[in-house]
């Protein structure tokens, strides 16, 4: 994105706020250097930017907002998500195109990404394919810490069912989300929810890939986190959906007290339904059921009869 375009959305803030260059600008920036700014005949240092935002009694994710209006990416990447949605596979990928057409290398290659069929085996990967996984997975392999673009990006690679990952790298990740899933108490509650969503899902990727014990530890971790001090909204989707993944992991290991276990989730979604129908929550339901019944090879039968 041009530069001279951060001042126009300073600008149009500013109208909506009926507020003058002199207001706005404080004691942060002359009034003159200010227009400036908005016209894009000039750039302002990143602490002079963010007390600009400050005298607009405006919230970074307020511009963030107004950013993404205004941005030619960020429409794609919302028509994109739209089409996506739908499942209009060929009108995302039109709107995808090609690399060049993208600012952002990354935010091309995640998109790209969310086309493929998740169900697809290892070998069954054309290699352009394969080099936008290798692409993200070098580029996750390449920082110390995740933020909420990141955190994105390892969901969907997680998504994927093939065995792209060796161990090292989602012990890797392991450690990555935990330290920043400690310090959801801290941040917002947009961060808290992707993190506790991308943690889920590394249980499911390590079950899936059969490390059994990484899974059921991950998961006791998980839980102590999430059930101490994180907002309700943030771990009360990611401790169901952890009981889930617990009860798939149990049935790997033809463990029996995985029927017990998925009887009561069975109970708890009953409950909810009766209480407050989610028609999302029905699908939970079948979907769980038939993935029970699928890895099931304890003898014992679910669900039980006079649960049906």
């Amino acid at each position: 994105m041009e530069s001279k375009h951060f001042g126009e959305i300073v600008y149009k803030i500013r109208q909506d706020r009926n507020m003058s260059l002199k207001e706005a600008a404080g004691d942060a920036i002359t009034p003159n250097n200010l227009s400036r700014f908005e016209k894009g005949l000039a750039t302002v240092k990143v602490d002079t930017f963010f007390e600009i935002l400050f005298r607009l009694n405006l919230a970074p994710a307020d511009y963030t907002e107004v950013l993404h209006i205004q941005n030619e990416d960020s429409q794609r990447v919302k028509q994109f998500e739209n089409a996506f949605s739908k499942k209009d596979m060929n009108k995302a990928r039109q709107l995808l195109g090609r690399k060049s057409d993208w600012t952002n290398a990354i935010e091309y290659y995640e998109l790209k990404l969310c086309t493929y069929n998740q169900e697809k085996k290892l070998d069954e990967f054309t290699p352009d394919e394969l080099e936008t996984v290798h692409y993200l997975i070098d580029y996750i392999s390449s920082i110390d810490t995740l933020y909420i673009r990141d955190f994105s990006i390892v969901t969907n690679l997680l998504h994927l069912n093939a065995q792209f990952f060796e161990v090292q790298f989602l012990e890797y990740l392991e450690n990555l989300v935990v330290e920043r899933l400690e310090e959801v108490k801290y941040t917002t509650m947009d961060f808290g929810l992707i993190c506790s969503q991308c943690s889920v899902n590394l249980v499911r990727a390590y079950s899936r890939n059969g490390y059994y014990d990484k899974a059921e530890k991950l998961i006791y971790k998980l839980k102590l986190i999430l059930s101490q001090g994180v907002h309700a909204l943030i771990s009360i989707n990611p401790l169901f959906l952890l009981n889930v993944y617990e009860v798939y992991n149990l049935l790997r290991q033809n463990n029996p007290k995985a029927i017990e276990r998925a009887n009561s989730l069975l109970h708890y979604i009953d409950a909810q339904n009766d209480l407050f129908p989610l028609s999302h929550m029905y699908t939970w339901k079948n979907d769980f059921v038939k993935e029970v019944q699928r890895l099931n090879k304890t003898g014992i039968p679910f669900p039980m009869e006079d649960e049906e």
